[in-house]
C-alpha cells in the first residue's frame, strides 16, 4: 500500500515497480478484507487468543504474548502453518507499532483512501504484481491492483499466503529474477 501511495504521488520518481500480496488501494473494501481473513478462524485460534491477551500472561511473558498473538495473526494469511516461525521471523523485521497502524487506518478510512484510478491514469512504468492464490488479503485486492496497474505482469502462486517470499520462496524468486531480467 505504501509503494503503491508513493507511486502515485510521484509517479515520476517510479521507474518499475514490484508489489506482493497488496493491501486496499481503495479502503472501502477493508471490511470485506477483514471478513475473508477473519472467516479464518478456528476455535482454537479464539481460545489462543484468549489466553496470550490475558494481562495476566501479558504480565507474566509479554514477549511471548506479544509473539503469539502475531503468530496468530500470520497463521490467519498463511497457507503452510509449519512455515508460521519463519513467516512471523520475517515479518518482524523492525517493530510493528500497533498504535501507529491504528492511527494509519484511522487517517486512510477519514480520507477515503483511494488510489485505484489515479495510478491508472498516472503510472506508466512496469509493474510485477505476485500474490499466493491462498491470500485471504491478495485475492480480494487483485482486481484493484489489476485496474491500478492494467499493464502490469500478475502471477499466482499456489500453496501460498500473504508471505510467498517465506512459503514458496524458489518460485517467488524465479518470479521476481525473470521480471528484473
Amino acid at each position: 500500500m505504501l509503494a503503491s501511495a508513493y507511486t502515485e504521488k510521484y509517479p515520476q520518481n517510479v521507474k518499475s515497480l514490484i508489489l506482493i500480496g497488496g493491501g486496499e488501494l481503495d479502503v472501502s473494501i477493508s471490511s470485506i478484507v477483514n471478513q475473508n481473513v477473519n472467516n479464518r478462524l478456528q476455535l482454537s485460534d479464539t481460545i489462543s487468543w484468549k489466553y496470550w491477551s490475558d494481562s495476566t500472561n501479558i504480565k507474566r511473558d509479554s514477549k511471548k504474548a506479544a509473539y503469539e498473538i502475531r503468530k496468530l495473526r500470520w497463521s490467519l494469511l498463511s497457507f503452510d502453518k509449519s512455515k508460521l516461525d519463519d513467516i512471523v521471523k520475517q515479518a518482524m523485521h523492525g517493530d510493528y507499532d500497533s498504535k501507529m497502524g491504528a492511527l494509519m487506518w484511522s487517517s486512510l478510512e477519514k480520507e477515503k483512501f483511494n488510489v485505484v484510478s489515479s495510478l491508472a491514469k498516472k503510472y506508466k512504468g512496469k509493474t510485477l504484481l505476485i500474490f499466493g492464490w491462498q491470500d485471504p488479503i491478495g485475492l480480494t485486492t487483485l482486481t484493484l491492483y489489476q485496474k491500478a496497474f492494467p499493464n502490469a505482469i500478475t502471477r499466482g502462486i499456489n500453496y501460498c499466503g500473504h508471505m510467498p517470499s517465506v512459503e514458496q520462496p524458489e518460485e517467488f524468486y524465479k518470479i521476481v529474477n525473470d521480471f528484473l531480467q
